[in-house]
């Protein structure tokens, strides 16, 4: 085949795939619009994937805070879902940075709280806000209780505090 031949089948090749994008554009959105191919193409496992990452692809440069707080207005359960798994894994990283809990330690977060608390890591303040925040966790975890507006905002606040201030924390 030489390089014409070749670079004429590309050419039939990719405008064979532009008509069928137009096509299936046109079912979907346009003018002749066909439910049964609209409902294939947006219920198709790769056509899924495929807008997921398209739309989501950006998002994975962020934090799982700064995620949060990009999901809050627009998809606040899932916000709020982000913020309660980082704030319990930051939380447990904070404990074991201060020698409160060793690696892998099964204690009950409340309780990494209580031995932050204990040896004097964190003061009082902190730990009633982290307790506070603690609860609001398990009714969302475990009691099907989604925070309303305010949980949420201060769970997320808290979870990019900590995010940033983990690195300055030390063993004492």
């Amino acid at each position: 085949m030489t390089s014409v031949t070749f670079e004429k089948s590309i050419r039939a090749s990719v405008a064979d795939v532009d008509m069928a994008l137009w096509v299936l554009h046109d079912r979907c959105f346009g003018t002749l619009q066909d439910s049964e191919i609209k409902s294939l193409y947006f219920n198709d496992p790769f056509m899924l994937r495929l807008r997921a990452k398209n739309l989501a692809g950006p998002l994975s440069q962020l934090s799982h805070s700064q995620l949060a707080q990009a999901l809050e207005n627009v998809h606040p359960d899932l916000a709020g879902l982000i913020a309660c798994y980082r704030f319990e894994i930051l939380i447990r990283e904070i404990a074991q940075k201060l020698k409160a809990v060793e690696l892998g330690s099964r204690l009950k977060l409340s309780d990494v709280i209580d031995r932050l608390a204990n040896a004097g890591k964190i003061d009082s303040l902190r730990k009633a806000t982290w307790t506070r925040l603690y609860r609001i966790r398990n009714g969302y975890f475990h009691e099907d209780r989604e925070p309303h507006d305010k949980q949420r905002a201060d769970l997320i606040g808290e979870v990019l505090r900590l995010e940033r201030e983990l690195p300055a924390f030390q063993s004492q």
